[in-house]
């Protein structure tokens, strides 16, 4: 009861207040504030209740219809008109009775630049192992925060906010991503983002090896050399491609100190292609040397002729399906002197494409197979097929094409299957017919 007391007591009091504020000014405004942009038209209407005669009187003065802003007599009250909105214009807008001043209210007006970044580039770099700040500043009273969401536990730590940016300790290579900047602007609440690409800058490194995971260290030379193979008068290429920012340079050596050892191909600006002819006298080291500004890598291989392996002797079908081919491929036997010098072949490679079309698909098999089914095929099309055995030096010589078919969608079989399909069904069909007859 005492609560229930206390509740319609302040509520008596509440009507009292508002009855009081609306007694004690007779005035209407429009708008009570507004926080804009420069450029803008904006109308503020001020208006007795009681009919009398309205003024308006701005930070600088009275105002008038010669005055900017300027004031306008209407029907619906006297206008402040800004027109447009500028910047020296925020301040404060009274309006009172004529014969009244003590009888005013109050119009406030912001008018500020609209939020832009400023000083915050959208490719920011900073070197590995070092500390680095992304920059990210706006031009208004703003709240700057960082888009962490997958790195919440290392804020604080690892990611650092700071006045003008994102303080990133000790700089990896994992750090090389966008980052998502947000500006909040206080007064109107207007978010806005920026995506800022960090780039690490690091010395060369190899691809395919991991740091050391004790230090973290990349290697400067590879652990091994590259044995690589090559046919008799065909072309031979070795590849040295690596991680690296800035780009590397690339230089090519053999051990024998030629000057002009092949052709240089340059795929891209982090990987760099040897191609040479290979010749009886082409066998040696070669080495390569990325480098940058930040540090040096070498990568050698150790080229050797090779033998080509034996192509297949025949390719059967096994089964046909609506979107597969199953193939028994005949590989001949792998001579003493292939395996002594590590020669045999080790994969299969299947080549087809659709009778009559421009390119071949192709899937690689482990030789150990004893069947090899190509998938994602399209149902009732005839297909052109050749194989070609492979080891570490390269292809054999390709079989000859063989042609078969998918079946329908709601078909599966050999040409075998379906016959034995096709005589099952005949039985079926005399032993209804000799039951209808007994019937």
């Amino acid at each position: 009861m005492i609560l229930r007391k206390m509740v319609k007591e302040q509520t008596i009091c509440v009507f009292i207040i508002i009855a009081l504020a609306e007694f004690a000014s007779s005035l209407y405004l429009s708008h009570s504030s507004v926080t804009t942009d420069p450029g803008k038209s904006l109308a503020i209407s001020c208006k007795d209740k009681g009919g009398q005669p309205v003024m308006w009187k701005g930070p600088r003065g009275s105002l008038s219809a010669n005055t900017k802003p300027k004031i306008q007599d209407t029907s619906i009250g006297k206008l402040l008109i800004f027109s447009p909105t500028r910047i020296q214009d925020t301040g404060n807008y009274t309006c009172s009775v004529v014969n009244n001043k003590n009888d005013n209210s109050v119009f406030s007006l912001i008018v500020e630049d609209a939020l832009k970044f400023k000083d915050t580039p959208e490719v920011q770099r900073g070197k590995e192992g070092d500390n680095a700040t992304i920059r990210c500043e706006v031009n208004r009273p703003y709240k700057i925060s960082w888009q962490l969401d997958e790195h919440e536990d290392e804020v604080g730590t690892k990611y650092i906010q700071i006045g003008d940016g994102l303080l990133i300790i000790n700089v990896t290579r994992e750090d090389n991503r966008i980052f998502v900047c947000e500006a909040l602007k206080s007064s109107t609440g207007q978010v806005m983002d920026k995506k800022i690409k960090f780039i690490v800058e690091h010395k060369p490194v190899p691809i395919t090896i991991p740091p050391d995971p004790e230090t973290g260290e990349q290697p400067s030379v590879w652990e091994q050399d590259e044995e690589v193979y090559g046919f008799l008068g065909e072309n031979v290429n070795l590849t040295c491609e690596v991680e690296a920012e800035p780009a590397p340079r690339f230089e090519w050596k053999s051990a024998k100190g030629q000057n002009k050892i092949g052709r240089y191909l340059n795929v891209g600006s982090h990987k760099s292609v040897l191609q040479l002819k290979m010749t009886k006298e082409t066998p040696d080291k070669y080495q390569c040397t990325a480098s940058n500004k930040y540090g040096k890598l070498k990568k050698f291989f150790d080229l050797q002729i090779g033998t080509r392996p034996q192509q297949p002797e025949a390719i059967e079908l096994k089964t046909a399906g609506s979107d597969f081919l199953e193939l028994v491929v005949k590989v001949p036997e792998t001579d003493e002197d292939a395996i002594a010098n590590n020669m045999e072949p080790h994969w299969l490679n299947v080549f087809y494409k659709v009778e009559e079309a421009e390119y071949w698909d192709e899937q690689e098999f482990n030789i150990t197979l004893d069947t090899y089914i190509l998938t994602s095929l399209n149902s009732s099309t005839k297909y052109e097929i050749v194989a070609a055995t492979k080891n570490v030096a390269g292809l054999s010589a390709l079989s000859n094409i063989t042609y078969f078919n998918t079946t329908a969608d709601d078909d599966t079989g050999t040409g075998s299957s379906n016959t034995a399909a096709s005589f099952s069904l005949a039985i079926i069909y005399t032993i209804l017919l000799v039951i209808c007859k007994l019937a």
